[in-house]
């Protein structure tokens, strides 16, 4: 079983706004509604692989019963912890005219500590049943900067590997519990490394030195440019081929889904990189956020090119 954790449960909002532009007022069909937050999606789409997965979250009491039963429509096991505040909502504005997508992401509301550690009575509780551990996305305001590195130790005593789906101060810190995998995006692993990674060799060196904090896998998924990781003290490439993006909306998470699944079912480090950048093609091919399909994944994973970085064999 894996265990996805979303302290910051949102509302995604999602409307198709032909040749939408700021400043200007567009009329629009009813919007798609769903349940999102990086750890949910990474939980929809390892359900859609196959995977038994329990999604744990913080969501407003109001809205319990949608996200508990969007969670069971999608054949995920929910969990969730509901809070005496709204729900944040995230808004997703697709221009298929453009094929551009535009984002607001609410911050949430502040929440106390008792929430947090809620989570981690559950994660204790669940852990013996599962085989991968992974915490994804922003913490809501109120809550200690360390909660992933909190989760990290406490997987880390379970014996359960840790993936860690992060950016800024909760990524640092959550390096702290020295996860088995990290999977920031190239900003997030730019703003980390604290320059500019214009180059895959300053892709390559970021890489390492999160290798040496001591993070066994380090991966940054790179949108249509595949993915990059340190295994091993060695830089490996993944590289996709070029589709029609119809929503690139929760890749990094789909992607993050492929890995939580290869790391559960033990594949290999080729294999592994080449689903989930197949994941991660995959979802921003479909209109969903969040969604793959497995026709989608099967026409991909033979197209999917991995290697020693250059292409060395």
């Amino acid at each position: 079983m894996i265990i996805s954790i979303c302290l910051n449960c949102s509302l995604d909002t999602r409307y198709t706004v032909s040749g939408f532009a700021a400043g200007s007022i567009h009329s629009a069909a009813p919007p798609s509604v769903t349940a999102g937050g990086k750890g949910l999606n990474l939980a929809r789409v390892a359900a859609q692989l196959g995977a038994e997965v329990t999604a744990l979250g913080l969501a407003g009491e109001k809205d319990l019963d949608f996200f508990v039963h969007a969670m069971k429509a999608e054949g995920v096991k929910p969990k969730f912890t509901g809070v005496p505040v709204p729900t944040r909502r995230c808004l997703n504005i697709i221009d298929p005219a453009a094929g551009a997508s535009t984002e607001i992401r609410e911050q949430g509301y502040p929440l106390g500590i008792e929430y947090f550690q809620a989570i981690l009575a559950m994660v204790t509780d669940l852990a013996p049943a599962a085989a991968v551990i992974c915490a994804s996305g922003s913490v809501p305001p109120g809550l200690p900067a360390d909660v992933y590195a909190q989760l990290g130790r406490l997987a880390q005593s379970l014996n359960k590997p840790f993936i860690l789906d992060a950016k800024g101060e909760q990524l640092s810190k959550g390096l702290d519990s020295r996860p088995f995998a990290v999977k920031p995006n190239r900003g997030e692993l730019e703003a980390w490394a604290g320059y500019p990674l214009k180059t895959e060799e300053d892709i390559s060196a970021a890489l390492l030195r999160l290798s040496r904090a001591g993070v066994p896998l380090a991966v940054v998924s790179l949108g249509a440019d595949g993915a990059m990781a340190a295994w091993q003290g060695q830089i490996w490439q993944a590289i996709p081929p070029r589709v029609d993006s119809l929503n690139p909306v929760g890749s990094g998470d789909a992607f993050a889904a492929g890995l939580a699944l290869s790391i559960e079912r033990n594949l290999p480090l080729r294999d592994t990189l080449a689903l989930a950048t197949a994941c991660g093609t995959a979802n921003a091919m479909h209109p969903e956020t969040g969604h793959i399909e497995s026709s989608a994944i099967r026409q991909l994973l033979p197209q999917i090119q991995v290697n020693h970085w250059k292409g060395e064999s």
